[in-house]
Parts: C-alpha cells; structure tokens; sequence
C-alpha cells in the first residue's frame, strides 16, 4: 500500500517494490503479495521452479513411458533375446510332450501377438531324424486372452508343410509315445483354435505291419469360425488337389483330386460331403473323427458307387464278376481298428453267363 500525506493523499509505492500475484483458473486470486527491494526477481524465480505446471509434469511422464515402452521392446525383439524364447519353448516341448523341435529362424512382435518359425522339424525324441511334420512357414496369431494364460490360436497359417506318419514293422511309430491307456471318462482335450489356412500340405501314412499306405498331396482349406457337421468351431472349405492314393499290398486305388468341407471344434473333425472318385467307383464321405488329440475314433457314413468288375480285382472270386452296384455303410470305433459295416445293393449285375441279377 501508499503511504498518505498530510493532505490525505495516497502516495504511490517506492518504484523498488514488486508486486507478485499468483492466479488460478478455479481458485480465487488471494491477496497480491507486496515483495521489495533486491530480493524480489530471486524469489520469483524459486517460486517458479519450485511449482512447475500440471501440464509439463504430464507431458514429461507420457514422454518418459513412451521411452520405457519403446526401449522395452528393443530389448524384446533383439537376436540374443529372440534365441533365448526359441530355447525355452524347445525345452517345453521336450519336457512336457516328448517333442524335438527345430527351426532355421524365429521371428515375432509383440504387439501384434504374431509368431513365425521358419523351416520348421517337429520330431518326436528319439526319432529325430524322421519327423513327422516339418513346414516351410508356421505363423500364428495369439488373442490377447494368452496374457490371462488362456491358450489359444488366433490364426494359423502353414505354408509347405507335410505330415508323415510311420509305423515300423516292431509296432513303433515316429510319433510320440503316449503316456499308457488313457481313462474313457476322461475328459477330451481341446485345442481352441479359431483360423486355420493350410496351402499345399502334403500327408502320408505308411504301415510297414499292414503293407498299406496312404498318401494326399497339395491340401488346400481355410477354416474360419462356423458351422459344419452339426457342431460350432471353424470350418471352411477342403481341397486335395493331388488327389489320394491308398495302396494294400500289391494294389493302388488312386483317387482324383476331391473337394467337400471340413470342420474342427477344438477335440473333434467334421467332414462333409468329401467325394472320392476312383475307377473302381465313387465314394462320398460324412461324418466325424471324434477326439483326434486323445482318443480317435471314426464315426464315418459313406455312400457311393462301384464298378463289380473293377473291386472284383482286390479278390479271389471263382467266377466272373460285372456291372455296377451301389454302397452304403459305415466306419466306426476306435481308429487303430474300425468296424466296416457295407451294403450292396444291385439289379444289374452279371455273374458268369447270369444277368440281371
């Protein structure tokens, strides 16, 4: 304040006084603060840096965890880094499932939850050199449930892969051994799997106890969340380009590349109108391979046509077979050894020199 002469005037402050007045959008204004002398710039200053803006200390911590995060994922996604994850998922599949798995490259980003393995070998242990997958590329997508520890499969994606299954003439396999007679009751495990795109998989299967083989080349499907069969998972379309070839013995039936639907609902397969044609005849095939991680079994209907002559070939028949036939039947029980019920039904077929038969 002034100081008031003898007039009862108010004289104007000495000019070496400052005054300092701090404001706030939603406080009141308080009382200006009179500061003097030489004193005053100083303690402007302190006050200043003392109480920096909300603003700048925002700003300064977004920036900060920006840093961290950025540097965090550096650190994630490094060569060293990247080796060291691919090691401990070989140890985990070693451990826990009796699998010897190799790679020629790993790569992955963390925020789009994707992962790559190049030229993959999957192995079971003591069978390494005779793997029963390998791929060109594996890529799988992982939802953002897998931070809870939900294990489950976004998308995945193989490129050139093949599946070879073995059974040696003492009864092995190249698969991994199980873990002895599993309990019915048990409940079925699941795999959650909600896209599947498979380009160009070629599968075999040779028994060296049956002399049989099976063999379908260049599979194609993408399997995308649906309903097939009856059942809700991912199911889509099923293409066998290179067609199937299923040899007993000394005899082939090779069949043209087919076409149908598949589908897949964590434990279970669905397959629906799959045709196979053959020049012995034409077989469409319904149904389902039920529990294929744990306990397979078919529950199959097939339906189709042949050519008597033709079938008559896979046995000893004492007399001459000919003309066509229809089937009907089914293939059930457990997978190792099914049940075959087939009927024929026929009014035109020739046995020696009777016709119409």
């Amino acid at each position: 304040m002034g100081q008031v002469d003898a007039r009862g005037l108010e004289r104007p402050a000495p000019a070496d006084h400052i005054l300092l007045t701090r404001r706030s959008d939603s406080v009141p204004a308080p009382e200006p603060v009179q500061l003097g002398g030489r004193n005053a710039h100083r303690v402007a200053i302190q006050f200043s840096l003392v109480a920096p803006s909300a603003r700048r200390i925002v700003a300064f911590s977004a920036v900060a965890a920006v840093l961290l995060l950025a540097a965090a994922l550096l650190v994630v996604h490094l060569p060293v880094v990247r080796v060291r994850i691919f090691d401990f998922a070989v140890r985990q599949l070693a451990s826990r499932y009796n699998l010897d798995l190799q790679a020629a490259r790993l790569d992955y980003n963390v925020l789009s939850r994707r992962v790559s393995l190049s030229d993959v070998r999957l192995a079971a242990r003591g069978r390494e050199a005779d793997p029963f997958f390998t791929a060109r590329r594996v890529e799988v997508v992982l939802p953002w449930s897998i931070v809870r520890g939900v294990f489950a499969f976004s998308q995945i994606d193989l490129d050139g892969a093949v599946v070879a299954m073995r059974r040696y003439e003492d009864s092995t396999s190249n698969l991994p051994a199980g873990s002895g007679v599993t309990d019915p009751n048990r409940r079925p495990l699941r795999l959650d799997i909600r896209g599947l795109a498979i380009n160009g998989l070629d599968f075999s299967y040779v028994d060296a106890v049956r002399g049989m083989q099976i063999a379908a080349g260049d599979l194609h499907a993408d399997l995308a969340p649906g309903k097939v069969g009856g059942f809700a998972g991912v199911s889509g379309p099923l293409e066998i380009r290179g067609g199937v070839r299923l040899q007993f013995g000394q005899r082939t039936i090779a069949a043209q590349p087919l076409a149908g639907s598949i589908g897949f609902d964590g434990s279970n397969v669905s397959l629906q109108d799959i045709r196979l044609r053959t020049a012995e005849g034409t077989i469409i095939v319904n149904g389902r391979v039920e529990r294929v991680l744990d306990r397979t079994a078919l529950d199959l209907r097939i339906e189709g046509d042949a050519d008597v002559a033709r079938a008559a070939e896979w046995g000893t028949i004492p007399i001459a077979l000919s003309g066509s036939t229809t089937l009907s039947g089914t293939i059930s029980g457990p997978a190792a050894s099914p049940t075959i019920h087939l009927k024929t039904t026929s009014n035109a077929l020739v046995m020696g020199d009777v016709s119409g038969i």
